[in-house]
């Protein structure tokens, strides 16, 4: 993950995960920009969706543009005469001919202070500009309910029901409360099986960091005789830690002798031995716990 990399957060409703996917990637093809992106679309312990999702992205202008920003981050506005403007009713010809032939002696205060400059007649007569907001770069398409969908939003809305969904409140991932007590570029996971082996662990963080240094993030194990803790230590000057926890704070792992990938999500309701979901944290300072 380089600095241009960031994490947006989206409402998204019954959404899959395919779906969302879809939706980002026909909004970023759009600004013909190259970006890769994920998502991770959040569930419960029992695998059910919490209607939204974190979507982490690689270009920072891309991130602009999605949030209705220009791709530097700026407002997407132009400056434009105001359409309200009335001109005064004297032609400004002879405005300035008053001017020139007034005294300040012939003014009620007989003050030069008083006086009206040409300047400020001048401004009278200058149209005014306004901003005018322009339409975002892109936008985040709907997206067409499939057949369980549809069924189950018919319940809930009869005939009326739509057949699309859409994705909403996009902004920038909030960043998670971390205690003082912590350090926001170490994430930790406890009570790891001792099937979980480094390389794993490598798979999961380095994806993320393509162009990093070999060793990026810095991987370490702490054997605790019954388990075993990991460690992932980041770029301290960085948020990258807290990029990546919004992508992995509970990742699903499979034994690879069992056909199972690191993508695939529980389905029943006993896990299969082979499988193991590790939840991440931020480490405390102390990281001998």
């Amino acid at each position: 993950m380089s600095e241009r990399s960031g994490v947006l957060y989206v409402e998204t409703g019954l959404a899959k995960r395919s779906q969302v996917e879809k939706a980002f990637k026909d909004a970023i093809d759009v600004l013909d920009i190259p970006c890769e992106f994920r998502v991770n679309l959040v569930l419960d312990r029992e695998g059910q969706k919490l209607g939204h999702a974190y979507v982490w992205i690689t270009s920072n202008k891309v991130i602009n543009a999605l949030l209705g920003k220009d791709l530097d981050g700026s407002d997407l506005t132009e400056m434009i005469d105001d359409p309200d403007w009335t001109p005064p009713k004297i032609p400004l010809e002879e405005a300035l001919e008053t001017f020139n032939n007034t005294s300040p002696i012939d003014s009620s205060s007989g003050s030069w202070a008083d006086e009206v400059s040409e300047v400020e007649i001048l401004n009278e007569y200058d149209h005014p500009k306004i901003s005018k907001e322009l339409p975002p770069l892109t936008t985040i398409p709907s997206y067409d309910y499939d057949d369980d969908q549809l069924k189950f939003i018919s319940q809930m809305e009869g005939d009326d029901a739509p057949t699309k969904g859409k994705l909403d409140n996009i902004s920038r991932a909030f960043e998670p409360r971390v205690d003082n007590e912590c350090c926001r570029h170490v994430l930790v996971c406890r009570r790891v099986p001792d099937w979980v082996s480094k390389g794993d662990m490598e798979n999961i963080f380095r994806s993320y960091f393509p162009n990093a240094a070999k060793n990026y993030p810095r991987i370490n194990f702490l054997d605790k005789g019954s388990y075993k803790m990991v460690f992932a230590t980041f770029y301290e000057e960085t948020t990258e830690a807290i990029d990546v926890y919004h992508m992995i704070r509970r990742v699903n792992i499979y034994k690879a002798d069992h056909g199972k990938s690191n993508k695939d999500t529980l389905t029943s309701e006993e896990p299969p031995r082979c499988f193991t979901s590790l939840v991440f944290s931020f480490a405390y300072d102390n990281t001998s716990e």
